[in-house]
């Protein structure tokens, strides 16, 4: 084997057909310099453009926030990853769910990465102070949300409605 990798066909079964390379060497980089000079066909305005995007924390919240600045009103759906959601503290926790809620809304905290910006902690301190679980934080703005989805799903809305 040469520093360049595997002799051609050394990956085929024996008595394999190889496959010619279209062009000799030293024009595929010509070729691929013509084919990105032209510009695309025209589609139409893809602002208009219906799109579903799959998310699953702080990525896919920053996909869904590029996505709603280049789409026209309503044209954006996220399907967002619920498998991470459990009960904390008797409460309906989603955090992928409220990473996206909040950067699209243009609330979450840019320097921690998820949760609301200027969240204030008096509910986890007061829990703290009481010997409570305080493993997974949930700011006082940020337990505000929870409180009113777990009351929704207890009264038997979905969660897809409540996001919505």
């Amino acid at each position: 084997m040469s520093a360049a990798g595997p002799p051609q066909g050394a990956n085929q079964p024996p008595g394999a057909a190889q496959r010619p390379t279209g062009r000799p060497k030293g024009e595929h980089q010509s070729a691929l310099h013509e084919a990105s000079s032209h510009h695309p066909p025209a589609w139409g305005d893809h602002t208009s453009a219906r799109v579903l995007a799959l998310s699953g924390g702080v990525g896919g919240a920053k996909l869904a926030l590029g996505l709603s600045a280049v789409l026209n009103a309503g044209a954006l759906t996220v399907a967002v990853n619920t498998a991470d959601d459990f009960e904390h503290l008797g409460l309906y926790v989603s955090p992928d769910l409220d990473t996206v809620l909040y950067t699209l809304a243009g609330l979450s905290d840019p320097v921690r990465g998820w949760g609301r910006a200027e969240e204030s902690w008096n509910f986890m301190g007061a829990l703290a102070s009481l010997g409570g679980e305080t493993w997974f934080a949930l700011g006082d703005r940020d337990l505000a949300v929870h409180i009113e989805r777990t009351r929704r799903l207890r009264a038997g809305e979905s969660l897809t409605s409540i996001a919505a």
